[in-house]
């Protein structure tokens, strides 16, 4: 998902700036009890949040060695992640409204600049020559993390009791947008990435 331009339909953005223009909605009479996602309690905490080594990597123009700063449990992004954010990355439940994404493959901003400019991204690499491919990389620095759903297990939902929301083998669906778009309220033009 995320991959195509033809896949701009399957996702929505909705933004209401009054929340009384919020009601319930009514699933579908034809949609299978096993796709509908009951009620959750949602409670929000503010947090700091770093780049992974991924989007760091595409941030700085000569980044360390990744077996330097990455490989095993005492690595310098390690400490740096306890250090500065208290926490480790990974702990706990990775759904987030803004800051950095915890990204499970690959960093997303230049995938969603491609897609947004009109190329298919899953089938390889993108034909772009020298000149293209800076450009693309500029641009792509534009794209920031807006949303970020992860699969959410058993516990989640009390009232169903084993309910669980999946993406693909335990993964996350992330919603990017172009900081002058958000600025803007423009959530239609928002990318849906799953990485998994």
């Amino acid at each position: 998902m995320g991959l195509s331009p033809e896949l701009r339909d399957c996702f929505r953005v909705f933004y209401f700036s009054e929340p009384v223009l919020l009601v319930p909605a009514v699933f579908p009479q034809d949609l299978d009890e096993a796709y509908q996602l009951p009620r959750a309690p949602v409670s929000f905490t503010s947090r700091k949040s770093l780049p992974s080594w991924e989007e760091y990597a595409d941030l700085v123009p000569e980044p360390l060695d990744p077996q330097v700063l990455v490989d095993g449990a005492d690595s310098i992004y390690n400490k740096v992640c306890q250090e500065l954010l208290g926490y480790d990355r990974q702990d706990g439940n990775k759904c987030k409204l803004l800051g950095y994404a915890n990204v499970i493959q690959d960093s997303m901003q230049m995938e969603c600049q491609l897609v947004s400019a009109g190329f298919e991204t899953g089938n390889g690499p993108v034909p772009l020559d020298d000149s293209q491919r800076q450009q693309m990389k500029v641009a792509a620095k534009d794209w920031i993390l807006l949303f970020q759903m992860d699969s959410l297990s058993e516990g989640v939902f009390p009232q169903t009791g084993d309910f669980e929301l999946m993406f693909g083998d335990c993964g996350r669906l992330f919603f990017y947008i172009r900081r002058e778009d958000l600025a803007a309220g423009r959530f239609d033009c928002c990318q849906l990435v799953l990485q998994c």
